[in-house]
C-alpha cells in the first residue's frame, strides 16, 4: 500500500535494455496516480545522457570495469604518483613551495586568460602541477 507521501513523489525506473513501450508503461503509471510524476528511461536515454556528459561516462566506464585508454580521474593520477619509489610523490610535496603559483593557476582557471601555459622539468611535474591545482588539500585522501 502507497503511503500518502509518495503521491509527491516522483518513480523513475530505469532499465540498461531497449524499451519500445516505456511510453505506454508512464502514461498507465500516471493515469494510476499513485506518484507526482513517473519517467521510464532506457538505453536509448542512457546513451544519450552519457555521451553528453563524459566524465560521468568515464566515472560510470570505471563501475562497470571499462577502462577508457589515456584518461585517468585525478584520484588514479595521485595513486599513481603514490607508489613511485622510494617514497611517493603526495599532493604536499607537489604543493610545497607553489601555493602562491597553485593560487594564480586556480584564479586562472576560474577567470581566465586561457589558455595556461605549465612550464617544468617534465610532462609529470606538470602534469602534477595540474592536478594539484584541481584539487584543493582537504579533498586528498593519502591513507
Amino acid at each position: 500500500r502507497l503511503a500518502e507521501a509518495d503521491k509527491d513523489a516522483t518513480v523513475v525506473f530505469v532499465t540498461a535494455r531497449g524499451w519500445e513501450s516505456r511510453a505506454r508503461w508512464e502514461g498507465e503509471k500516471r493515469r494510476e496516480g499513485s506518484w507526482r510524476e513517473v519517467r521510464a528511461l532506457d538505453s536509448a536515454d542512457l546513451e544519450e545522457w552519457l555521451e553528453g556528459k563524459p566524465t560521468v561516462a568515464y566515472w560510470f566506464g570505471g563501475l562497470l570495469g571499462i577502462r577508457h585508454p589515456g584518461i585517468q580521474s585525478l584520484e588514479e593520477f595521485w595513486e599513481e604518483l603514490r607508489v613511485i619509489p622510494p617514497r611517493g610523490l603526495t599532493f604536499e610535496m607537489v604543493e610545497a613551495g607553489r601555493r602562491t603559483e597553485l593560487e594564480a593557476f586556480r584564479e586562472r582557471l576560474q577567470n581566465g586568460p586561457w589558455p595556461i601555459q605549465v612550464v617544468s622539468d617534465s610532462v609529470e611535474e606538470s602534469l602534477a602541477f595540474v592536478a594539484a591545482g584541481l584539487q584543493t588539500p582537504s579533498l586528498v585522501d593519502f591513507h
